[in-house]
């Protein structure tokens, strides 16, 4: 491959650096030295940059320890292996006490499928730092470890990974301890503990090592509590496995594995319903998974599987844990680093750049996953493009991060409410209006819109007239508005606000009088729909499709002539206007 050369920084990353310098600052690349122009490009997942400033440093000196590792690691993220491979074995031969050129080359060939050359490399690792190897494991102090050796255990655990992939369920425990007090990932180490005696059957085993994923310190996340739920189901605690299994749904409910989960247990447990109404919602959010089709097929004309005959597959449903990662090191401080890209990414949102601004978010977010607002205006994107599962698993990640993230739980139920998931949406939208922000009139017109597509026209009706009362009686300063998105604070974030919003909440309510037979208040709102905005001219073609139902034709052709002049078709009127109304007796 011809490696890029010559001149870097597009303008995005400009705008970055102007961000981390500050007011009156020299800029993140004002005249440096090549090696720390990369180490800063890497920081904000800028590979191809990096990968420039790379070349100029070996170009100035051949001979700088890591440079080669580095080019290693921006070519693995840039998804090119090979390249990755062959700068770690440049790097082995001239550092071979250089640790990252062994974790990463391990890493790489095992995320390439080749095991065996993953296993030797490790293995060779392992003995040619067997001191201090033993050393850490030795040490009592895991998070120390760690700080000093971020990848130490990487070897280790890839090793478990192809004992458990190659049916050696004690050698993986083995190594899977190992890598733990190596220092890495304790939950991806505990799930893989419990996921190699699953694979054993042994129940009993899996159940104990699940349960030490319920460390107070550790993220309880829907993957863990679904393995100590499959551990219960194998010993045949059923009530518990299953109680577990909605636990791991509510966790995270936008992954297919979690709701199908749940649905296989409902219906193993013959409740026929409950399972159908799981499914019918991951038919709506994945309706290409024909395993969940199958399933909602049999929910529906209840039958009953034998229990354990559904399931899941644990090495396609727990991807995130059977990767093998690499932990990044940043050079600098990463929420500093997280303001700087949220405001390189709302500066391209506002240049129109959306791909632009995804990509460069997807990549931080890769190396840094704890800010709410980054996880938010990925969603906004998504959700922009009509991408709603991508949009709901960011929104959800949000809400993780910031419990109380009253637009990300606002996002997560308006892409539900596109995908027709209108109780879903409902329970989202309750949470934003009852507990987050019960004054937002805004949010109470979003309840009241899914409550009146689930059909609950009563529930809808509240909504849509709190909605009203709530903006009337706010004050002119009391309304959102987006904030502005100078500055690089990590806290602002993409809104999307309708004001006013007694307009459309009129115009819904007319609509649920009609289709309710309630013509006469149909007929109000939207007279009051058009006393606050006479250019609205979808109420003057309702008002007058209703006065034209009344038998009352000069109105009714006002109605229609003013919808005309107000930029409306001709041809949605004309209908009306050549037949007669109907006549009720």
């Amino acid at each position: 491959m011809r490696e890029p050369r010559g001149r870097f920084l597009p303008a995005v990353l400009l705008i970055i650096a102007a961000a981390l310098a500050g007011p009156g600052g020299a800029g993140l690349w004002a005249v440096e030295k090549p090696l720390n122009l990369a180490r800063k490009a890497l920081d904000i997942a800028s590979y191809e940059d990096a990968l420039r400033a790379l070349n100029q440093a070996l170009a100035d000196d051949p001979e700088t320890k890591g440079v080669r590792g580095l080019k290693g690691y921006a070519f693995s993220k840039l998804g090119q292996p090979d390249q990755a491979l062959g700068e770690l074995a440049k790097e082995r031969e001239r550092f071979p006490k250089n640790e990252d050129g062994w974790t990463l080359a391990t890493a790489v060939l095992y995320e390439k499928g080749d095991l065996g050359g993953a296993e030797e490399l490790a293995r060779r690792y392992m003995a040619i730092f067997e001191e201090d190897v033993k050393e850490r494991i030795e040490s009592k102090n895991v998070g120390r470890v760690a700080k000093k050796a971020p990848n130490g255990g990487l070897p280790s655990f890839v090793l478990g990974l192809i004992a458990k992939t190659r049916g050696r369920p004690e050698e993986a425990e083995q190594r899977f301890r190992e890598a733990l007090k190596l220092g890495y990932d304790a939950n991806a180490c505990r799930a893989q503990s419990a996921m190699a005696a699953l694979g054993a059957r042994d129940f009993a085993g899996a159940l104990k090592r699940a349960l030490e994923t319920r460390d107070p310190a550790l993220n309880e996340g829907g993957e863990l509590l679904t393995l100590e739920a499959l551990a219960l189901l194998g010993l045949g605690q059923r009530v518990d496995g299953l109680a577990l299994l909605s636990s791991a749904a509510d966790a995270e409910p936008f992954e297919s594995w979690s709701l199908r989960n749940y649905g296989i247990g409902l219906l193993e447990s013959g409740k026929h319903g409950e399972a159908a109404a799981v499914l019918s919602t991951l038919l709506k959010l994945y309706p290409a998974d024909f395993q969940a089709r199958e399933l909602f097929d049999a929910a529906a004309s209840r039958k009953t599987p034998a229990p354990g005959s559904s399931i899941l597959e644990l090495e396609s449903d727990f991807h995130e844990f059977n990767k093998a990662i690499y932990r990044y090191s940043f050079n600098q401080e990463p929420d500093n680093l997280a303001s700087s890209v949220n405001f390189g990414a709302l500066e391209l949102i506002r240049l129109g750049e959306l791909d632009s601004a995804a990509g460069l978010l997807e990549r931080f977010i890769e190396l840094y996953s704890l800010s709410p607002t980054l996880e938010y205006n990925l969603a906004q994107i998504y959700n922009s493009r009509n991408a709603r599962i991508n949009c709901l698993r960011h929104a959800w990640k949000a809400i993780k991060l910031q419990p109380d993230f009253r637009d990300a739980w606002d996002l997560a139920a308006n892409a539900l409410f596109r995908l027709n998931e209108f109780s879903g949406a409902i329970r989202l939208y309750r949470k934003a209006v009852v507990e987050l922000d019960p004054a937002d009139s805004e949010a109470r017109y979003n309840l009241g819109c899914a409550q009146f597509g689930a059909g609950d026209f009563y529930g809808a009706e509240l909504s849509f007239r709190d909605a009203i009362a709530l903006e009337a009686s706010a004050r002119p300063d009391a309304k959102r508005e987006a904030p502005e998105t100078k500055g690089n604070a990590l806290d602002v974030h993409v809104q999307v606000r309708v004001h006013p919003i007694s307009i459309p909440a009129y115009m819904n309510l007319a609509k649920l009088y009609t289709e309710s037979g309630r013509a006469e208040q149909a007929i109000d709102c939207l007279n009051l729909a058009i006393s606050l905005d006479p250019g609205t001219s979808e109420a003057y073609f309702e008002l007058g499709r209703l006065h034209w139902e009344k038998n009352e034709t000069e109105a009714a052709a006002e109605c229609f002539k003013k919808y005309v002049e107000l930029g409306g078709t001709e041809e949605k009127t004309r209908p009306y206007l050549i037949r007669k109304p109907p006549r009720y007796c």
